[in-house]
């Protein structure tokens, strides 16, 4: 957690922190740095997942583009090779 929490740039040792989790007497200063550490350690979780999220959407409609792109051409395919079909069957002018 203290990792975490020099991410957000509060310097709080390991050991203080367990000693806060403990039920330790803490200083004003000490409860807003952990207070102001939890809430950017939650914004930076939930801006992660947004962005995973976003990530996430995009590639499944790249995916979803790529498909229809592909059917289409197995679409145009079909059709081509039937007219081609046809016309072998037709008679000679």
């Amino acid at each position: 957690m203290s990792r975490r929490f020099a991410e957000v740039g509060v310097r709080i040792s390991a050991s203080r922190l367990k000693d806060l989790a403990a039920g330790s007497a803490a200083t004003d200063s000490e409860r807003i740095d952990v207070k102001f550490a939890l809430a950017a350690c939650e914004l930076q979780r939930e801006t992660f997942s947004a962005r995973l999220i976003r990530a996430q959407r995009r590639c499944v409609r790249w995916l979803l583009v790529a498909i229809m792109t592909i059917v289409a051409l197995l679409g145009l395919i079909c059709v081509a090779y039937l007219f081609i079909g046809l016309a072998a069957h037709l008679p000679p002018f």
